[in-house]
């Protein structure tokens, strides 16, 4: 439902630039969104290669690591 809702403000967004003559600012806004998506890709990797670390060097005597392991649910 939401990508259905998406493709439409953006086809009503694109027919309104092609008419007013404000295509550039478009294509502006999408490399700003491309940029951000690709900050987040970049920080999700980032964000798994951490917790991968820390669970790596807490986990000792194969007791479970600092993050709790694979089961969250055994450590509550």
């Amino acid at each position: 439902m939401c990508m259905i809702v998406a493709g439409l403000v953006r086809k009503l967004r694109r027919d309104s630039a092609l008419i007013h003559g404000s295509f550039a600012i478009e294509q502006e806004e999408c490399r700003r969104a491309a940029f951000f998506l690709s900050f987040i890709r970049i920080a999700r990797y980032i964000n798994a290669f951490l917790v991968n670390i820390i669970g790596n060097a807490t986990k000792k005597n194969e007791n479970s690591p600092w993050l709790g392991g694979h089961d969250l649910n055994r450590n509550r």
